[in-house]
């Protein structure tokens, strides 16, 4: 992906915006002429039988948004600011706290860039049942379990909790394969 070859004479800025907003809030600013940058990532997800995928571009930095602004909008007082304030769905710009807000490099800009139009943040879920998997997320992070079944965003992980075996319910985005190869000869003993 090419990008716009001013982008790097632009003075770049973090705004805060509220959840699941960022990309009303970028095309807003752009349709007042005003260069944003949302990152995202691809996340790709197998469905049950692994036939099908679904590709969702989601916001890399959830809540946050980039905006370049040339010299001429940097003060304050001038036209590129009252836009940004007057927006919907804008929280405020990162700042140091003296009032100002805080520029970020360009070179931090374009290197988030290319890594993304390299697929670097790409996240591909390949999970089904059978899978051994780890709870990253939740009231049972850090447990090692079984998937038994897949219903869309759900998963049940059969896990030993307690001493006892149990179906866990969580969401897919919650765990994480698991290389059995990793695991003692203990711990894959209490999942057969």
């Amino acid at each position: 992906m090419s990008h716009p070859p001013g982008d790097a004479l632009l003075h770049w800025y973090v705004l805060l915006i509220e959840p699941r907003r960022e990309q009303a809030v970028a095309d807003a600013l752009d349709q007042h002429g005003l260069r944003s940058y949302l990152p995202k990532y691809t996340h790709r997800r197998a469905r049950i039988h692994g036939r099908h995928r679904k590709d969702v571009q989601r916001p890399l930095i959830p809540g946050y948004l980039l905006v370049g602004l040339d010299e001429r909008f940097t003060e304050p007082r001038f036209h590129g600011w009252a836009v940004i304030r007057g927006a919907d769905h804008v929280r405020g710009v990162l700042g140091s706290g003296d009032g100002y807000p805080l520029r970020v490099p360009w070179q931090q800009v374009q290197a988030i860039r290319e890594a993304e139009d390299m697929g670097l943040y790409d996240v591909e879920i390949r999970i089904s049942a059978g899978d051994l998997v780890a709870i990253l997320d939740g009231p049972f992070a850090t447990f090692v379990g079984l998937v038994q079944w897949m219903r869309g965003k759900r998963i049940g992980v059969l896990a030993r909790l307690f001493g006892t075996v149990t179906t866990v319910h969580v969401s897919v985005e919650q765990v994480r394969k698991v290389d059995a190869t990793v695991l003692t000869a203990r711990e894959l003993l209490a999942y057969a």
